[in-house]
């Protein structure tokens, strides 16, 4: 059954404080002229039990990102142009695909997703009987000579999870419905594939549409030209073969073309399931250019942190409130330069993003929905967890960047605005960096533009409730305060920023 055409709306708590005036919220907070009380009063209100962690999916970032907003408007940022008064709320919506539900049958024999089948990227074809080509072991030669238009392929492979990439090269083209791949030698590399699809399939369907892709996938590569591929288990393989998949295997021996006449057989896909809706908004406003320009640099921080588990909540003082302090304190001075008389020569934007934890979703509507050109950007910085010096070394706060878009020309402009010797520039040695991959920055990046995320790194507290403000470097974050400050003003203002890179 296609999902059905029902949307459920979450009831959040405390949802009712969105209504209030930003100016309430802001009131909470005095802002001051010290950068190190600042930052401690954001991370105080942001980690207090009033927003219990932040989560998109409860309604607690919408109310962080009011307070972000009300900040916005008292640094007199410029908001986003709309029909009425500009607004710095960029709106929109997440959706949650639940599938209650899915089955396949074949013939009179039903099949349960994770017992039989998995699959990852793109949804199977729904209510539709498939008919099945049997295309025996895999191999690079491709399916040139069999008809598989509006067809399911069925393929035998080594390793299921390891076939993904290549099986796709090679059956774009074909016009087949779908493929369905087996391990006749080990039955249990299904089980484990499904295992892992099982526990990310959560998060993987999570979207800000329901046609465009979560980026955070398993296995597969999103891409709207790839085909559904579906694991499938011995058992599934057996009965649609009406032959034992090793039986089959082991008379192949050499020639893994067989001359097998398959039965003619199909498979129907029955998925079920509701969408839930969760609103919510970043927060995004500007500091304008002297000259009508499409040139920019952007700075961002995500706001969101994880949903309670029932009396646990997770403060998420460095991940990623500490981000999104310093963020507010750089764009505190900028604006203060600018009702002084600063003019950049570029504009500059400040986004508080959210729902990064869930799929970088918000700086993935941020990128669609851009406030300037995005292959415009100049430079663009995404800070995330620079509350923790990740080193014992009392003389050196060292600061990590990833991005593969000019790296090392980045990390020298950086030491050179840097105007601290105890803050230490390192693009080389970001422990985990495939980790840090995915981030807000991620969405630029994969543009080809030059993105980085800046961090102090993973810790033990990382994800957990004890990631709490006493924990925090103040100091610390104050340096990267400064540092990002001299950035921006560097890519601003420069006509050719990139040249300063020696």
């Amino acid at each position: 059954m296609l999902f059905k055409n029902r949307i459920s709306v979450k009831i959040l708590v405390g949802i009712l404080l969105i209504g209030l005036n930003g100016a309430a919220i802001a009131q909470t907070v005095q802002i001051v002229d010290g950068i190190e009380q600042n930052l401690r009063s954001h991370v105080e209100y942001l980690c207090s039990p009033a927003l219990m962690g932040r989560s998109t999916l409860t309604g607690h970032d919408v109310l962080a990102a009011r307070y972000v907003d009300s900040l916005f408007s008292t640094y007199s940022l410029k908001g986003l142009p709309t029909f009425g008064k500009p607004t710095y709320s960029q709106r929109f919506n997440v959706y949650n695909t639940i599938r209650a539900t899915e089955r396949l049958t074949v013939g009179d024999s039903v099949f349960y997703f994770n017992e039989d089948f998995a699959y990852t990227g793109k949804l199977p074809p729904k209510e539709k009987d498939i008919e099945v080509v049997f295309g025996g072991v895999f191999n690079e030669d491709g399916f040139d000579n069999m008809d598989l238009k509006g067809k399911a392929l069925l393929v035998f492979v080594d390793k299921l999870g390891l076939s993904l990439f290549n099986i796709q090269r090679f059956v774009k083209e074909t016009g087949c419905e779908l493929v369905l791949i087996a391990n006749p030698k080990d039955n249990n590399d299904f089980y484990k594939i499904s295992k892992n699809v099982s526990a990310s399939k959560s998060l993987a369907n999570y979207s800000i549409d329901l046609n465009i892709e979560n980026p955070i996938r398993s296995y597969m590569p999103s891409s709207r030209n790839n085909k559904p591929i579906v694991f499938i288990s011995n058992k599934l393989a057996e009965t649609i073969l009406g032959n034992s998949p090793r039986d089959l295997l082991d008379k192949m021996g050499e020639d893994s073309s067989l001359n097998f006449q398959l039965s003619k057989s199909y498979v129907t896909f029955d998925l079920e399931g509701d969408i839930d809706m969760f609103p919510t908004q970043n927060v995004v406003g500007y500091i304008p250019a002297r000259e009508i320009t499409q040139q920019n640099i952007v700075v961002g921080a995500h706001l969101d942190h994880l949903e309670p588990i029932g009396d646990r909540w997770y403060p998420g003082a460095d991940d990623n409130v500490s981000g999104s302090a310093v963020m507010l304190e750089v764009a505190r001075l900028i604006a203060a330069d600018y009702q002084n008389g600063y003019r950049p020569f570029r504009n500059i934007v400040f986004a508080s993003f959210t729902a990064e934890e869930i799929g970088l979703l918000g700086s993935q509507h941020f990128t669609l929905n851009p406030l300037f050109c995005v292959d415009s950007t100049v430079a663009f910085i995404n800070i995330d967890m620079v509350g923790r010096p990740s080193r014992n070394d009392a003389d050196k706060l060292h600061l990590y960047l990833n991005g593969k878009n000019r790296i090392e020309s980045f990390a020298n402009i950086l030491r050179n605005v840097n105007r601290d010797s105890t803050l230490s520039i390192d693009p080389e040695t970001l422990p985990g960096s495939s980790v840090y991959s995915l981030s807000d920055h991620y969405h630029y990046d994969k543009l080809g533009l030059p993105s980085y995320i800046l961090t102090t790194g993973l810790h033990s507290d990382y994800h957990r409730t004890s990631d709490t403000p006493e924990k925090l470097s103040y100091s610390g974050m104050a340096k990267i305060v400064d540092l990002v400050y001299s950035a921006i003003r560097h890519f601003a203002d420069e006509r050719e920023p990139w040249d300063m890179d020696k």
